[in-house]
């Protein structure tokens, strides 16, 4: 043994405690580390909800389109458009769980969920739609 480190303590002794000592301490940090997860987890919920705001209409959308419905993979997603382009558009729901193989209606349903419209038309033209065929032809008086 050396003399001359008899009695004195390691250099880096004070770094070998555990910055937190006290048992209520390590709760409150897991307590901080669980909210921040689910906190976290919330935010990247709240993210995909919004990724999917725009509904996308199974008689328009090209196969790569298709691909970002949850649910819809390549082969799927190939399946759909080649039914499209040999008969035509899917008049409803029903008529695309007929035509698509491997597409029940719990599968159906689980995709239009996730935001698969089969048949949309777009608000904007549907609003102005109405009221012209519910006003009279112009230059025609409804009095004679």
């Amino acid at each position: 043994m050396n003399p001359f480190f008899a009695g004195t303590r390691p250099v880096a002794s004070h770094l070998q405690t555990s910055a937190v000592s006290h048992p209520a301490a390590g709760r409150a940090m897991r307590r901080f580390y669980r909210a921040a997860r689910a906190l976290a987890l919330a935010a990247g919920v709240g993210l995909s909800a919004g990724a999917m705001a725009t509904p996308i209409d199974a008689n328009t959308a090209s196969a790569a389109e298709l691909e970002a419905v949850k649910g819809i993979g390549p082969r799927t997603a190939n399946l759909i458009v080649g039914e499209r382009e040999r008969s035509g558009p899917f008049l409803s729901l029903q008529d695309f769980t007929d035509r698509i193989r491997g597409i029940g209606p719990k599968r159906a349903e689980a995709l239009q969920a996730a935001g698969l419209v089969v048949g949309a038309k777009p608000a904007a033209a549907a609003a102005s739609a109405a009221p012209a065929s519910a006003a009279p032809p112009a230059g025609r008086d409804s009095r004679r």
